[in-house]
């Protein structure tokens, strides 16, 4: 059973029995045993008299009572049946646990018809309507509300898998329930709100047409639901191998909830002098609240009453809707606190890739409660990290080496690790506390020996320790001119595990000492916690606290651990960028072009700066300056990291003229040496002309592993020499242009509308243009598309061992209505296969490449004229 079902039935695994059925709901509180009684099977036949003919069952209905008389001549829209409030799923989970411990065919047979129910009611879109069929309104809507639709698609998951309760569903049906489920979560990632480029959560309806959040009833706005989202984000995390998208999604989710908690209150449900409900608001310092709806854009609590005016205040809406809704409530608190830790943990061991194990105390350790400012060095240097790496954080506050031992959090580390994972450890803190036996570990006995067992017990694994010195506490000499150190010999006890141990080992001690002094007295202590009385909710009474970190703090100590990486050489340094950005403000950079001139100009031969930019829509225009070149941009994935803007040759630009297409990029670069990797690049302006998604003027430029969206002319490879692999290009017209030399390998080229692939101006004096290795060529239904035409007279392309569907014409090439371009332009292919790959109608004046040509087309043979294939070969 998945976890949403043990939530909502949590009380059935208890021995109860029950006498007699006063509502629906006892049914679902019993023992496991209690479903193969005599007593489970009568309310079950109860259940069977309630499904309509359509499958489904109505809501808010006494199932465990046969229908009355009046129920079955009355309102019709008492029976309708729906997936609201329950209807439909709960019914169903009910048959398949008596089924299970006494099998019937008629209930199988209920069971059938209510997935029948479920799998007809889904949109194609993939959401589900609150009342099927269809009724007017707002319950049409694809309904989120009251959890509706995450019910049914965990219904059907369970369904799908075929097992525990579900082993009598059949092969046909489990795969259109797998099916349904997928589809949901394509709907579920379409209609997640994204604000200014940022996701965060969902409406409680959305509209099927639209997608958009839609009102439903009168004090039910559109709205962004805090309630509802929690349990979308909870079935988002339940899902074994999730996408890149699905990743973000919920990432972009609990950066939202963090960010709209409301700090240090709780809501209470009190009873006025008359009796009636009310709900009032208290401070408590140790609790966080969300409200039920915020507004979209401003993220302010709104609170609606039955005459559908949007207010501020709870206190400003009527008595009746304060006590009779839930308008604030702590949905979120497990969810982030708890939920979201364990997820990125499981992501971690799913991880092909290496992993970083962190252990250590409270300085380095995740704070998951979202309104606390204290932050530890880990959790912010997991932002810095590059895929496939992962980042998992074991560290906890209060631990010494000798704690963290004795509670098996190290065993389980050690259960973690595979050949080519780190472990990077770093205590002490808490080591030299001899007050507090259950940490105290002397420096020279067993402390040592705790870091000697880490070290030790990690290579026996095949994978690489690091250790670390404490991070200094703020602790000032009188004169305030120099730190006081005050971990004693533990630091000193470190270096000398390390030098016997042969083990790399981070200087923090010394670098946070060093960071401390240059901010001085006053500065340093905006690397820790410092607030007056009033300035924090969580601790009215004020803060000052030298030892732990604010988010600044964290963010400094963390690029000193990275700077010390990349001084010991160590192969992980490789996986870490030197500045972030994130569209939310939580970077360094909250825009990609701010973020590459900011980059610093280092001589020729330096390390290679690395930008990490986190999902997210970045809606501007960045420029690669000449001298900044010697760049990395790494994005999330290319499904969620979206560099877009839509400015088209035919717009008017400043000086009062059409720009023009080469005024039109999304991304321009000059630089050389420059490169891409896991990001979109699209201009979305559509069919009104030239609108260029890219263009290339430096040498040696990379692009892996990103997608490219435009229409006309997406890709300018004006000159210089660049190498594109396993990319995603698409657009209508002389999508891939220019005089460049361009090899593009692995990658898959989609033609949008009837027109042409290339359209190449090689100079006369280039041996080679546009090279296209392993590649495919798809394209929309009904597409007729040629593999190019000369722009220039002398345009060189070829095309090796490439995949091409029926889009591609049989004659390939078009020689632009210029008869004499045929004499001059060089048109190749070799290999070419699939439907569109037939060369026996090819025009006359392209060739066909021998075996011998078409081998020395490598990507290092193409370069080697000029400098050798140094910028293009190193994979991240």
């Amino acid at each position: 059973m998945n976890r949403f079902f043990q939530a909502i039935f949590a009380a059935a695994w208890a021995a109860v029995s029950l006498q007699a059925f006063p509502d629906w709901d006892d049914a679902l509180r019993q023992s496991s045993d209690w479903y193969g009684s005599a007593e489970a099977a009568q309310v079950a036949d109860s259940v069977l008299a309630y499904q309509t003919d359509s499958g489904g069952w109505p809501k808010n209905l006494n199932l465990a009572e046969p229908p009355s008389e009046a129920y079955l001549t009355g309102s019709e829209k008492a029976r309708y049946p729906t997936i609201d409030n329950g209807g439909t799923t709960t019914p169903l989970f009910y048959l398949a646990r008596v089924n299970a411990a006494q099998p019937d065919a008629k209930w199988r047979a209920a069971m059938q018809r209510g997935i029948d129910y479920l799998l007809e009611a889904q949109y194609e879109n993939g959401g589900w309507p609150q009342f099927y069929p269809l009724r007017e309104g707002y319950y049409s809507h694809i309904t989120y509300n009251d959890n509706a639709m995450v019910r049914v698609m965990r219904v059907l998951e369970e369904v799908s898998s075929g097992e525990s309760v579900w082993t009598w569903v059949d092969e046909a049906t489990k795969q259109q329930a797998a099916a349904a489920v997928e589809k949901g979560i394509e709907c579920i990632l379409a209609t997640q709100v994204r604000v200014d480029g940022q996701l965060t959560v969902w409406c409680a309806q959305h509209d099927v047409e639209t997608l958009a959040p839609a009102k439903a009833r009168a004090f039910e706005l559109v709205s962004l639901s805090g309630g509802e989202s929690v349990e979308i984000v909870r079935f988002l995390m339940d899902i074994e191998t999730p996408s890149p998208r699905v990743v973000a999604a919920i990432e972009g989710a609990v950066a939202w909830f963090s960010k709209v908690a409301i700090p240090g209150m709780s809501s209470e449900l009190v009873r006025d002098a008359n009796g009636e409900r009310d709900r009032i608001l208290k401070e408590s310092p140790g609790e966080d609240l969300w409200a039920r709806f915020y507004e979209i854009g401003t993220n302010r609590p709104i609170f609606v009453g039955r005459d559908s005016v949007v207010r501020y205040e709870l206190s400003e809406i009527e008595q009746e809707r304060r006590g009779g809704y839930g308008y604030y409530g702590s949905w979120p608190k497990d969810m982030i606190s708890k939920e979201y830790p364990e997820w990125r943990s499981r992501l971690a061991l799913q991880s092909e890739g290496p992993v970083l194990y962190l252990v250590g105390d409270s300085t380095m350790a995740d704070k998951p409660r979202p309104t606390t400012p204290e932050k530890g060095w880990g959790q912010l240097l997991r932002e810095y990290a590059l895929l496939p790496l992962r980042v998992d954080n074991h560290a906890r506050n209060g631990r010494s080496t000798k704690s963290f031992i004795d509670e098996g959090r190290w065993d389980e580390v050690v259960s973690r690790l595979k050949e080519g994972d780190w472990v990077l450890i770093q205590f002490g803190h808490n080591d030299e506390k001899e007050h507090k036996p259950s940490v105290y570990a002397e420096a020279h006995t067993s402390y040592r020996d705790n870091l000697r067992r880490m070290v030790r017990e990690t290579r026996a694994k095949g994978a690489n320790p690091i250790l670390a010195t404490s991070v200094a506490r703020r602790k000032w000499d009188d004169a305030g001119e120099r730190m006081v150190p005050t971990h004693g010999d533990y630091p000193l006890v470190v270096r000398q595990v390390a030098e016997a141990e042969k083990v790399p080992m981070l200087e923090m001690e010394t670098l946070t000492t060093a960071l401390e002094e240059s901010k001085g007295v006053e500065g340093s202590k905006k690397l820790h916690l410092w607030f007056e009385a009033g300035e924090l909710a969580i601790r009215p009474e004020g803060l000052s606290d030298n030892t732990h970190y604010s988010r600044l703090g964290a963010r400094e100590v963390a690029a000193l651990a990275i700077g010390e990486m990349r001084r010991l050489e160590l192969p992980i340094a490789r996986y870490f960028a030197d500045a972030l950005v994130a569209r939310d403000g939580s970077g360094d950079w909250d825009s990609v072009e701010q973020a590459i001139y900011k980059a610093p100009q280092g001589p020729e031969g330096s390390p290679r700066w690395i930008i990490r930019v986190k999902h997210g829509e970045y809606r501007e225009r960045a420029y690669v300056q000449r001298e900044r070149g010697n760049i990395r941009l790494v994005g999330d994935s290319p499904e969620t990291t979206v560099l877009v803007e839509g400015i088209h040759a035919n717009m008017i630009g400043p000086d009062g003229k059409k720009l023009g297409t080469f005024r039109t990029p999304t991304l321009q670069v000059d630089g050389e040496g420059f490169q891409v990797h896991s990001m979109t690049i699209a201009n979305d302006a559509g069919p009104v002309g030239q609108a260029l998604a890219l263009r290339v003027d430096g040498d040696g430029v990379v692009f892996r592993d990103c997608v490219f969206k435009g229409w006309q002319d997406t890709i300018f490879v004006n000159r210089g020499r660049h190498y594109f692999e396993n990319c995603y290009i698409e657009g209508h017209v002389d999508f891939i242009f220019g005089g460049g030399l361009s090899v593009f390998e692995n990658c898959h080229i989609h033609c949008l509308k009837d027109g042409y692939i290339t359209a190449a101006a090689t100079p006369a004096q280039q041996e080679y243009g546009m090279v296209f290795l392993d590649c495919r060529i798809t394209g929309e239904p009904g597409v007729r598309t040629y593999l190019g035409r000369p722009w220039r007279a002398h345009a060189q392309t070829v095309f090796v061992r490439t995949e091409m569907s029926e889009v591609v014409r049989s004659a390939g090439w078009h020689n632009w209505t210029g008869p004499e371009r045929e004499k001059t332009a060089r048109y190749a292919e070799y290999g070419s296969y699939g439907e569109g790959g037939d060369m026996g109608e090819r025009v006359s004046w392209a060739r066909q490449l021998s075996r011998k040509e078409a081998k020395e087309l490598e990507v290092n043979a193409i370069f080697e004229s000029g400098e050798p294939v140094a910028p293009f070969a190193p994979k991240p």
